[in-house]
């Protein structure tokens, strides 16, 4: 990386340390969960120390995706009848909620943007996984959920480049990933994989996000492929930023290592819409 480019990774690697941590309690949550000596009664305690999580727990819960709809009352319920494997899930989508609704001026996202796509890739994420690596599930799900957080950090660099970023687009016919790699000399998803250390997420997922542009270059290319794979679809099915989704390619060799067929981009283009539109669905 030339020296200009640096600096400017480095202006924007600080601003990194400005985004919210993920939240203690969720990180304390997941540690429970996966410690099998652990209970219910336990996790509920944990949970009910944050309202603003419990409460965001408890309406996923009793959204039509888990089918609970109107029937959890409490956390310590919902840790019972959604088991620990949904409640991971549901955790890790009320701990990041609030850090991706936001409106993101430089790429032209209103505030449900970002989280809409966010949250159709972790859940499509997870479907494709569930096909073709069942134990790729969980990691998957957070992997989507986190993918496109980097944007976040860009978007005031953007802003201030917007003029440049608007000539690009229109004259090169790019997208913005092809723009942020030509102006600023890396890309979000460089970006992401930082995130994904201070929030603490594993290195599996964090070099997956790196490379969910082009997955053959991952060292977690199986999750890659899965990563890659989900953000098309999404893009596809409309939960995605509009403005340079049509340019969107997937990376050559995609659909064989998955051993997809057009047939089954269709079926899960609808399965991935009504996912989303399921888990949306939650009582007020």
């Amino acid at each position: 990386m030339d020296p200009d480019h640096q600096e400017m990774m480095d202006k924007i690697l600080a601003g990194v340390d400005e985004l919210p941590p993920m939240p203690e309690v969720v990180i304390k949550a997941q540690e429970l969960l996966a410690n099998t000596d652990s209970n219910a009664k336990e996790l509920a305690a944990l949970l009910e120390t944050d309202q603003s999580i419990a409460t965001r727990v408890l309406q996923i819960s009793n959204s039509a995706f888990y089918g609970m709809s109107g029937r959890v009352s409490s956390i310590q319920q919902a840790c019972l009848v959604l088991g620990y494997k949904n409640l991971s899930e549901i955790i890790s989508v009320a701990g990041v909620q609030k850090s991706l609704v936001k409106k993101l001026p430089g790429y032209g996202l209103e505030s449900e943007d970002l989280w809409r796509h966010s949250l159709s890739v972790a859940l499509g994420s997870k479907i494709i996984a569930s096909r073709k690596k069942p134990e790729l599930e969980m990691v998957a799900h957070t992997a989507g959920l986190v993918h496109d957080v980097g944007k976040i950090i860009l978007d005031p660099f953007v802003v201030e480049a917007k003029a440049t970023f608007d000539s690009f687009l229109l004259e090169e016919q790019q997208t913005y990933l092809n723009a942020e790699q030509q102006i600023l000399g890396f890309d979000h998803a460089e970006v992401a994989a930082q995130v994904c250390q201070k929030w603490r997420i594993p290195e599996v997922i964090s070099s997956a996000i790196r490379y969910h542009h082009s997955p053959s270059s991952s060292l977690e290319v199986e999750l890659a492929f899965i990563l890659h794979m989900a953000d098309y679809i999404s893009l596809m099915s409309g939960e995605g930023y509009e403005d340079d989704d049509y340019l969107y390619e997937l990376e050559e060799g995609t659909m064989n290592y998955l051993a997809f067929n057009q047939n089954d981009i269709s079926e899960l283009t609808f399965e991935f819409m009504e996912s989303v539109a399921n888990l949306l669905d939650t009582p007020n």
